[in-house]
């Protein structure tokens, strides 16, 4: 898992989102925790119920995921997302957020 330097969150203070971070790198449960995550094919992005990562089939999509957004909440993360796209459009024109965000 690769988590983005810039990673947009709902979590207000610095050192609550060190140590979801912290536990998310090393792979134990983190209750009530979303990450936002370009898709797999690159062109998207998707939205994940971290613990349900946390299974033994879903090893290689945790493995090579690139998350740009982590949120206490479903609705934290579709705020997220949201705005994620909303900055894309205002850069860009358009609405690639994954090339958008993979190149900044």
């Amino acid at each position: 898992m690769k988590i983005k330097k810039s990673v947009r969150t709902d979590i207000i203070e610095k050192k609550s989102l060190r140590r979801v971070v912290r536990s998310m790198k090393a792979g134990r449960r983190t209750p009530f925790t979303y990450v936002i995550a370009i898709s797999e094919d690159g062109h998207s992005l998707e939205i994940y119920y971290y613990d349900l990562l946390l299974q033994p089939a879903l090893k290689s999509l945790r493995e090579n995921m690139k998350v740009v957004g982590i949120a206490l909440s479903k609705q934290g993360a579709l705020d997220i997302m949201a705005a994620l796209y909303q900055e894309t459009l205002d850069q860009t024109g358009g609405l690639d957020a994954a090339a958008y965000l993979l190149r900044s």
